[in-house]
């Protein structure tokens, strides 16, 4: 028995973190929520909007549902379950980026469908940093603006989308280590709809220069609009 509890939860540690659904989960709140338009985004607007739990502060939640602050710990945010209801925590005095990050990790889990205590599985834990990494930057829109011959630096994500040095700095490295020849075809129908949908975020930093057939297009047009 002892030997079958071992194995099961070595199973558990060295399970691999899925990373093609977090990106899927990602990418489809990106496009359904019509509450991101822009980046950043109201973190919390967000919870409130696409799930059923109660988004609260910890002094909130101590005020309101008994929590003993020892409980809450450290963290800038987690998930709790009180009186039946399901409860995403927050430290509203921890550093703002920090907390956004948080929130939108737990907001991971719960789309992810991960246990209330997922960090008893690290694989559930980078899942859900994941989601929250394409959630506050969606790889789309970085590639993009490579493509238009923006710079993209640490500093650079942490201004237009408000994240904190460390999450800046993981985002380059993560993209950095993957292949963007291999790409499905759903990741490819994702890509084409996010950029759509955020195009005048990404004009408002680097608008796109025309290319020949679109100048050319512009001209005819012009020039049916002469006539009488």
């Amino acid at each position: 028995m002892i030997f079958l509890m071992m194995r099961r939860t070595r199973m558990m540690d060295i399970e691999k973190p899925n990373f093609e659904l977090a990106l899927f989960e990602a990418n489809k709140l990106l496009l359904q929520e019509g509450l991101i338009e822009t980046f950043p985004f109201q973190a919390k607007k967000i919870v409130k909007s696409c799930s059923d739990m109660s988004i609260q502060s910890f002094k909130k939640a101590i005020e309101k549902y008994g929590f003993d602050p020892k409980d809450l710990g450290s963290k800038s945010a987690l998930t709790a379950s009180r009186l039946g209801r399901k409860l995403l925590l927050y430290n509203n005095e921890e550093y703002k980026p920090r907390v956004i990050w948080s929130i939108l990790h737990e907001l991971g889990h719960d789309n992810l469908n991960h246990p209330l205590n997922p960090e008893q599985y690290s694989n559930k834990e980078i899942e859900a940093h994941f989601f929250a990494a394409q959630i506050l930057m969606p790889e789309q829109i970085i590639l993009e603006l490579i493509r238009r011959g923006e710079k993209i630096t640490s500093k650079f994500l942490q201004e237009k989308f408000e994240v904190s040095r460390e999450a800046a700095e993981k985002r380059l490295k993560t993209m950095s280590m993957i292949n963007w020849e291999w790409r499905t075809e759903e990741e490819k129908f994702f890509d084409e709809c996010i950029i759509k949908k955020f195009e005048a975020f990404l004009n408002s930093i680097h608008p796109r220069t025309p290319t020949f057939d679109e100048d050319y297009e512009q001209m005819e047009a012009d020039r049916m609009s002469w006539r009488i």
